[in-house]
């Protein structure tokens, strides 16, 4: 439970957000295991029970993460009015890719683009590479599993939107160039497949008529496959 309140308290924190990146799960784990030794040093038994959550004597002292981790690294997005943040790791350098985003029924706002290439010290405002577009909140930012320098971002379309396309934004570099996509197709994000033979096959289906789409370059063009189709997966041998 402790995990997931600080991975909520990271989302909730903008515009003045303070992440610790690789460093958030070792403080995590570092303090987690000193609370376990108090248990056990308050209970020579080692019998459960429950403690007192209002006693005064759960309340950590307030430098307490300091001196768990005096040398952890944050970074403040003090310009960002965007409530909501995904981060990745994108290659195997260091780099971290962060997307902020406001997208609802009534309200919606340009999504910014942040890169790091310092794991997390500091962040570079990318969002011109993407022409400053609207991402999707849900399933916006996906990384190619099999190179993790390939990723693809997926714009926004508000629900009542008679838009029969999609906007994508491909990159093969870990964020340093992207390439903007007009699909022929309004694509269901949650069907995407990478290829775990193939890095630069795709497969997708469209939100209407189940549509099963194929991409052999990563998205940059797409071949209609079949309609009506009801699920889709690769198979294990087709690279």
């Amino acid at each position: 439970m402790l995990g997931l309140r600080l991975s909520l308290i990271l989302i909730t924190l903008l515009p003045s957000l303070a992440i610790s990146t690789q460093n958030l799960v070792y403080e995590f784990e570092k303090s987690h295991s000193i609370n376990k030794r108090s248990s056990e040093e308050e209970d020579q038994t080692s019998s459960l029970h429950k403690r007192d959550t209002t006693s005064s004597t759960c309340v950590p002292p307030a430098d307490f993460v300091n001196k768990l981790t005096p040398g952890r690294t944050q970074h403040k997005f003090t310009q960002d009015t965007n409530p909501s943040i995904s981060l990745t790791w994108s290659g195997s350098d260091g780099v971290i890719l962060g997307l902020t985003t406001m997208t609802s029924m009534f309200v919606s706002q340009a999504s910014k683009l942040y890169r790091s290439h310092d794991r997390g010290k500091t962040f570079e405002d990318i969002s011109s590479r993407i022409d400053h577009g609207y991402i999707r909140k849900s399933g916006g930012m996906q990384v190619n599993p099999t190179d993790t320098n390939m990723v693809i971002l997926f714009g926004y379309d508000p629900p009542f939107s008679t838009s029969r396309h999609t906007t994508i934004y491909t990159t093969n570099d870990a964020g340093l160039t992207f390439s903007k996509i007009l699909l022929p197709f309004k694509i269901d994000v949650s069907s995407i497949k990478f290829n775990a033979h193939n890095k630069h096959r795709l497969l997708a289906q469209s939100v209407s008529h189940g549509e099963l789409w194929l991409s052999s370059d990563f998205g940059s063009s797409w071949k209609l496959v079949q309609s009506y189709v009801q699920t889709i997966s690769w198979d294990p041998t087709d690279g």
